[in-house]
């Protein structure tokens, strides 16, 4: 199971997201070169906070969450993000932190099962490490 059964506990909570690079960035609302978003827009943007809205299940496994980010004074713009993790292993907010959740964010509400936002708004995808506070980022690589 990709999330620990704890996790539950902070929906209506605030968590950070730390943007990292991955495998890029790109808006999900458009298709071809244009697409991709440069890195360094989305470094700028810094640790995102985070309230969980609610948790989603895949194969009766816990493996992500929507939230609403808290302050959408970045290059993002967005209100609405889902996270899910793509890593194996057992992970939390606290003591092992996943090494990769994709992400995407964007203004509409997520819809579907897995969710996903879909809009003609500009919606971005791209990957990141989840945590319950901004210190639990230092000790983690960035490497994915």
């Amino acid at each position: 199971m990709p999330l620990a059964e704890k996790c539950r506990l902070y929906k209506g909570r605030i968590v950070w997201i730390k943007p990292i690079y991955g495998w890029g960035w790109s808006r999900l609302d458009l298709t071809g070169p244009t697409s991709a978003v440069d890195y360094s827009t989305v470094e700028r943007a810094g640790l995102l906070s985070c309230r969980i809205e609610e948790f989603f299940e895949t194969k009766s496994q816990l493996q992500g969450f929507i939230g609403r980010l808290e302050e959408s004074a970045t290059v993002f713009s967005a209100s609405w993000i889902v996270a899910t993790v793509m890593a194996e292993g057992l992970y939390d907010f606290t003591e092992n932190l996943g090494s990769r959740y994709d992400l995407e964010l964007g203004n509409n509400s997520p819809t579907g099962d897995p969710p996903h936002i879909r809009s003609n708004e500009p919606v971005y995808g791209g990957f990141g490490i989840v945590g319950d506070s901004p210190e639990r980022f230092d000790p983690v690589s960035e490497k994915s």
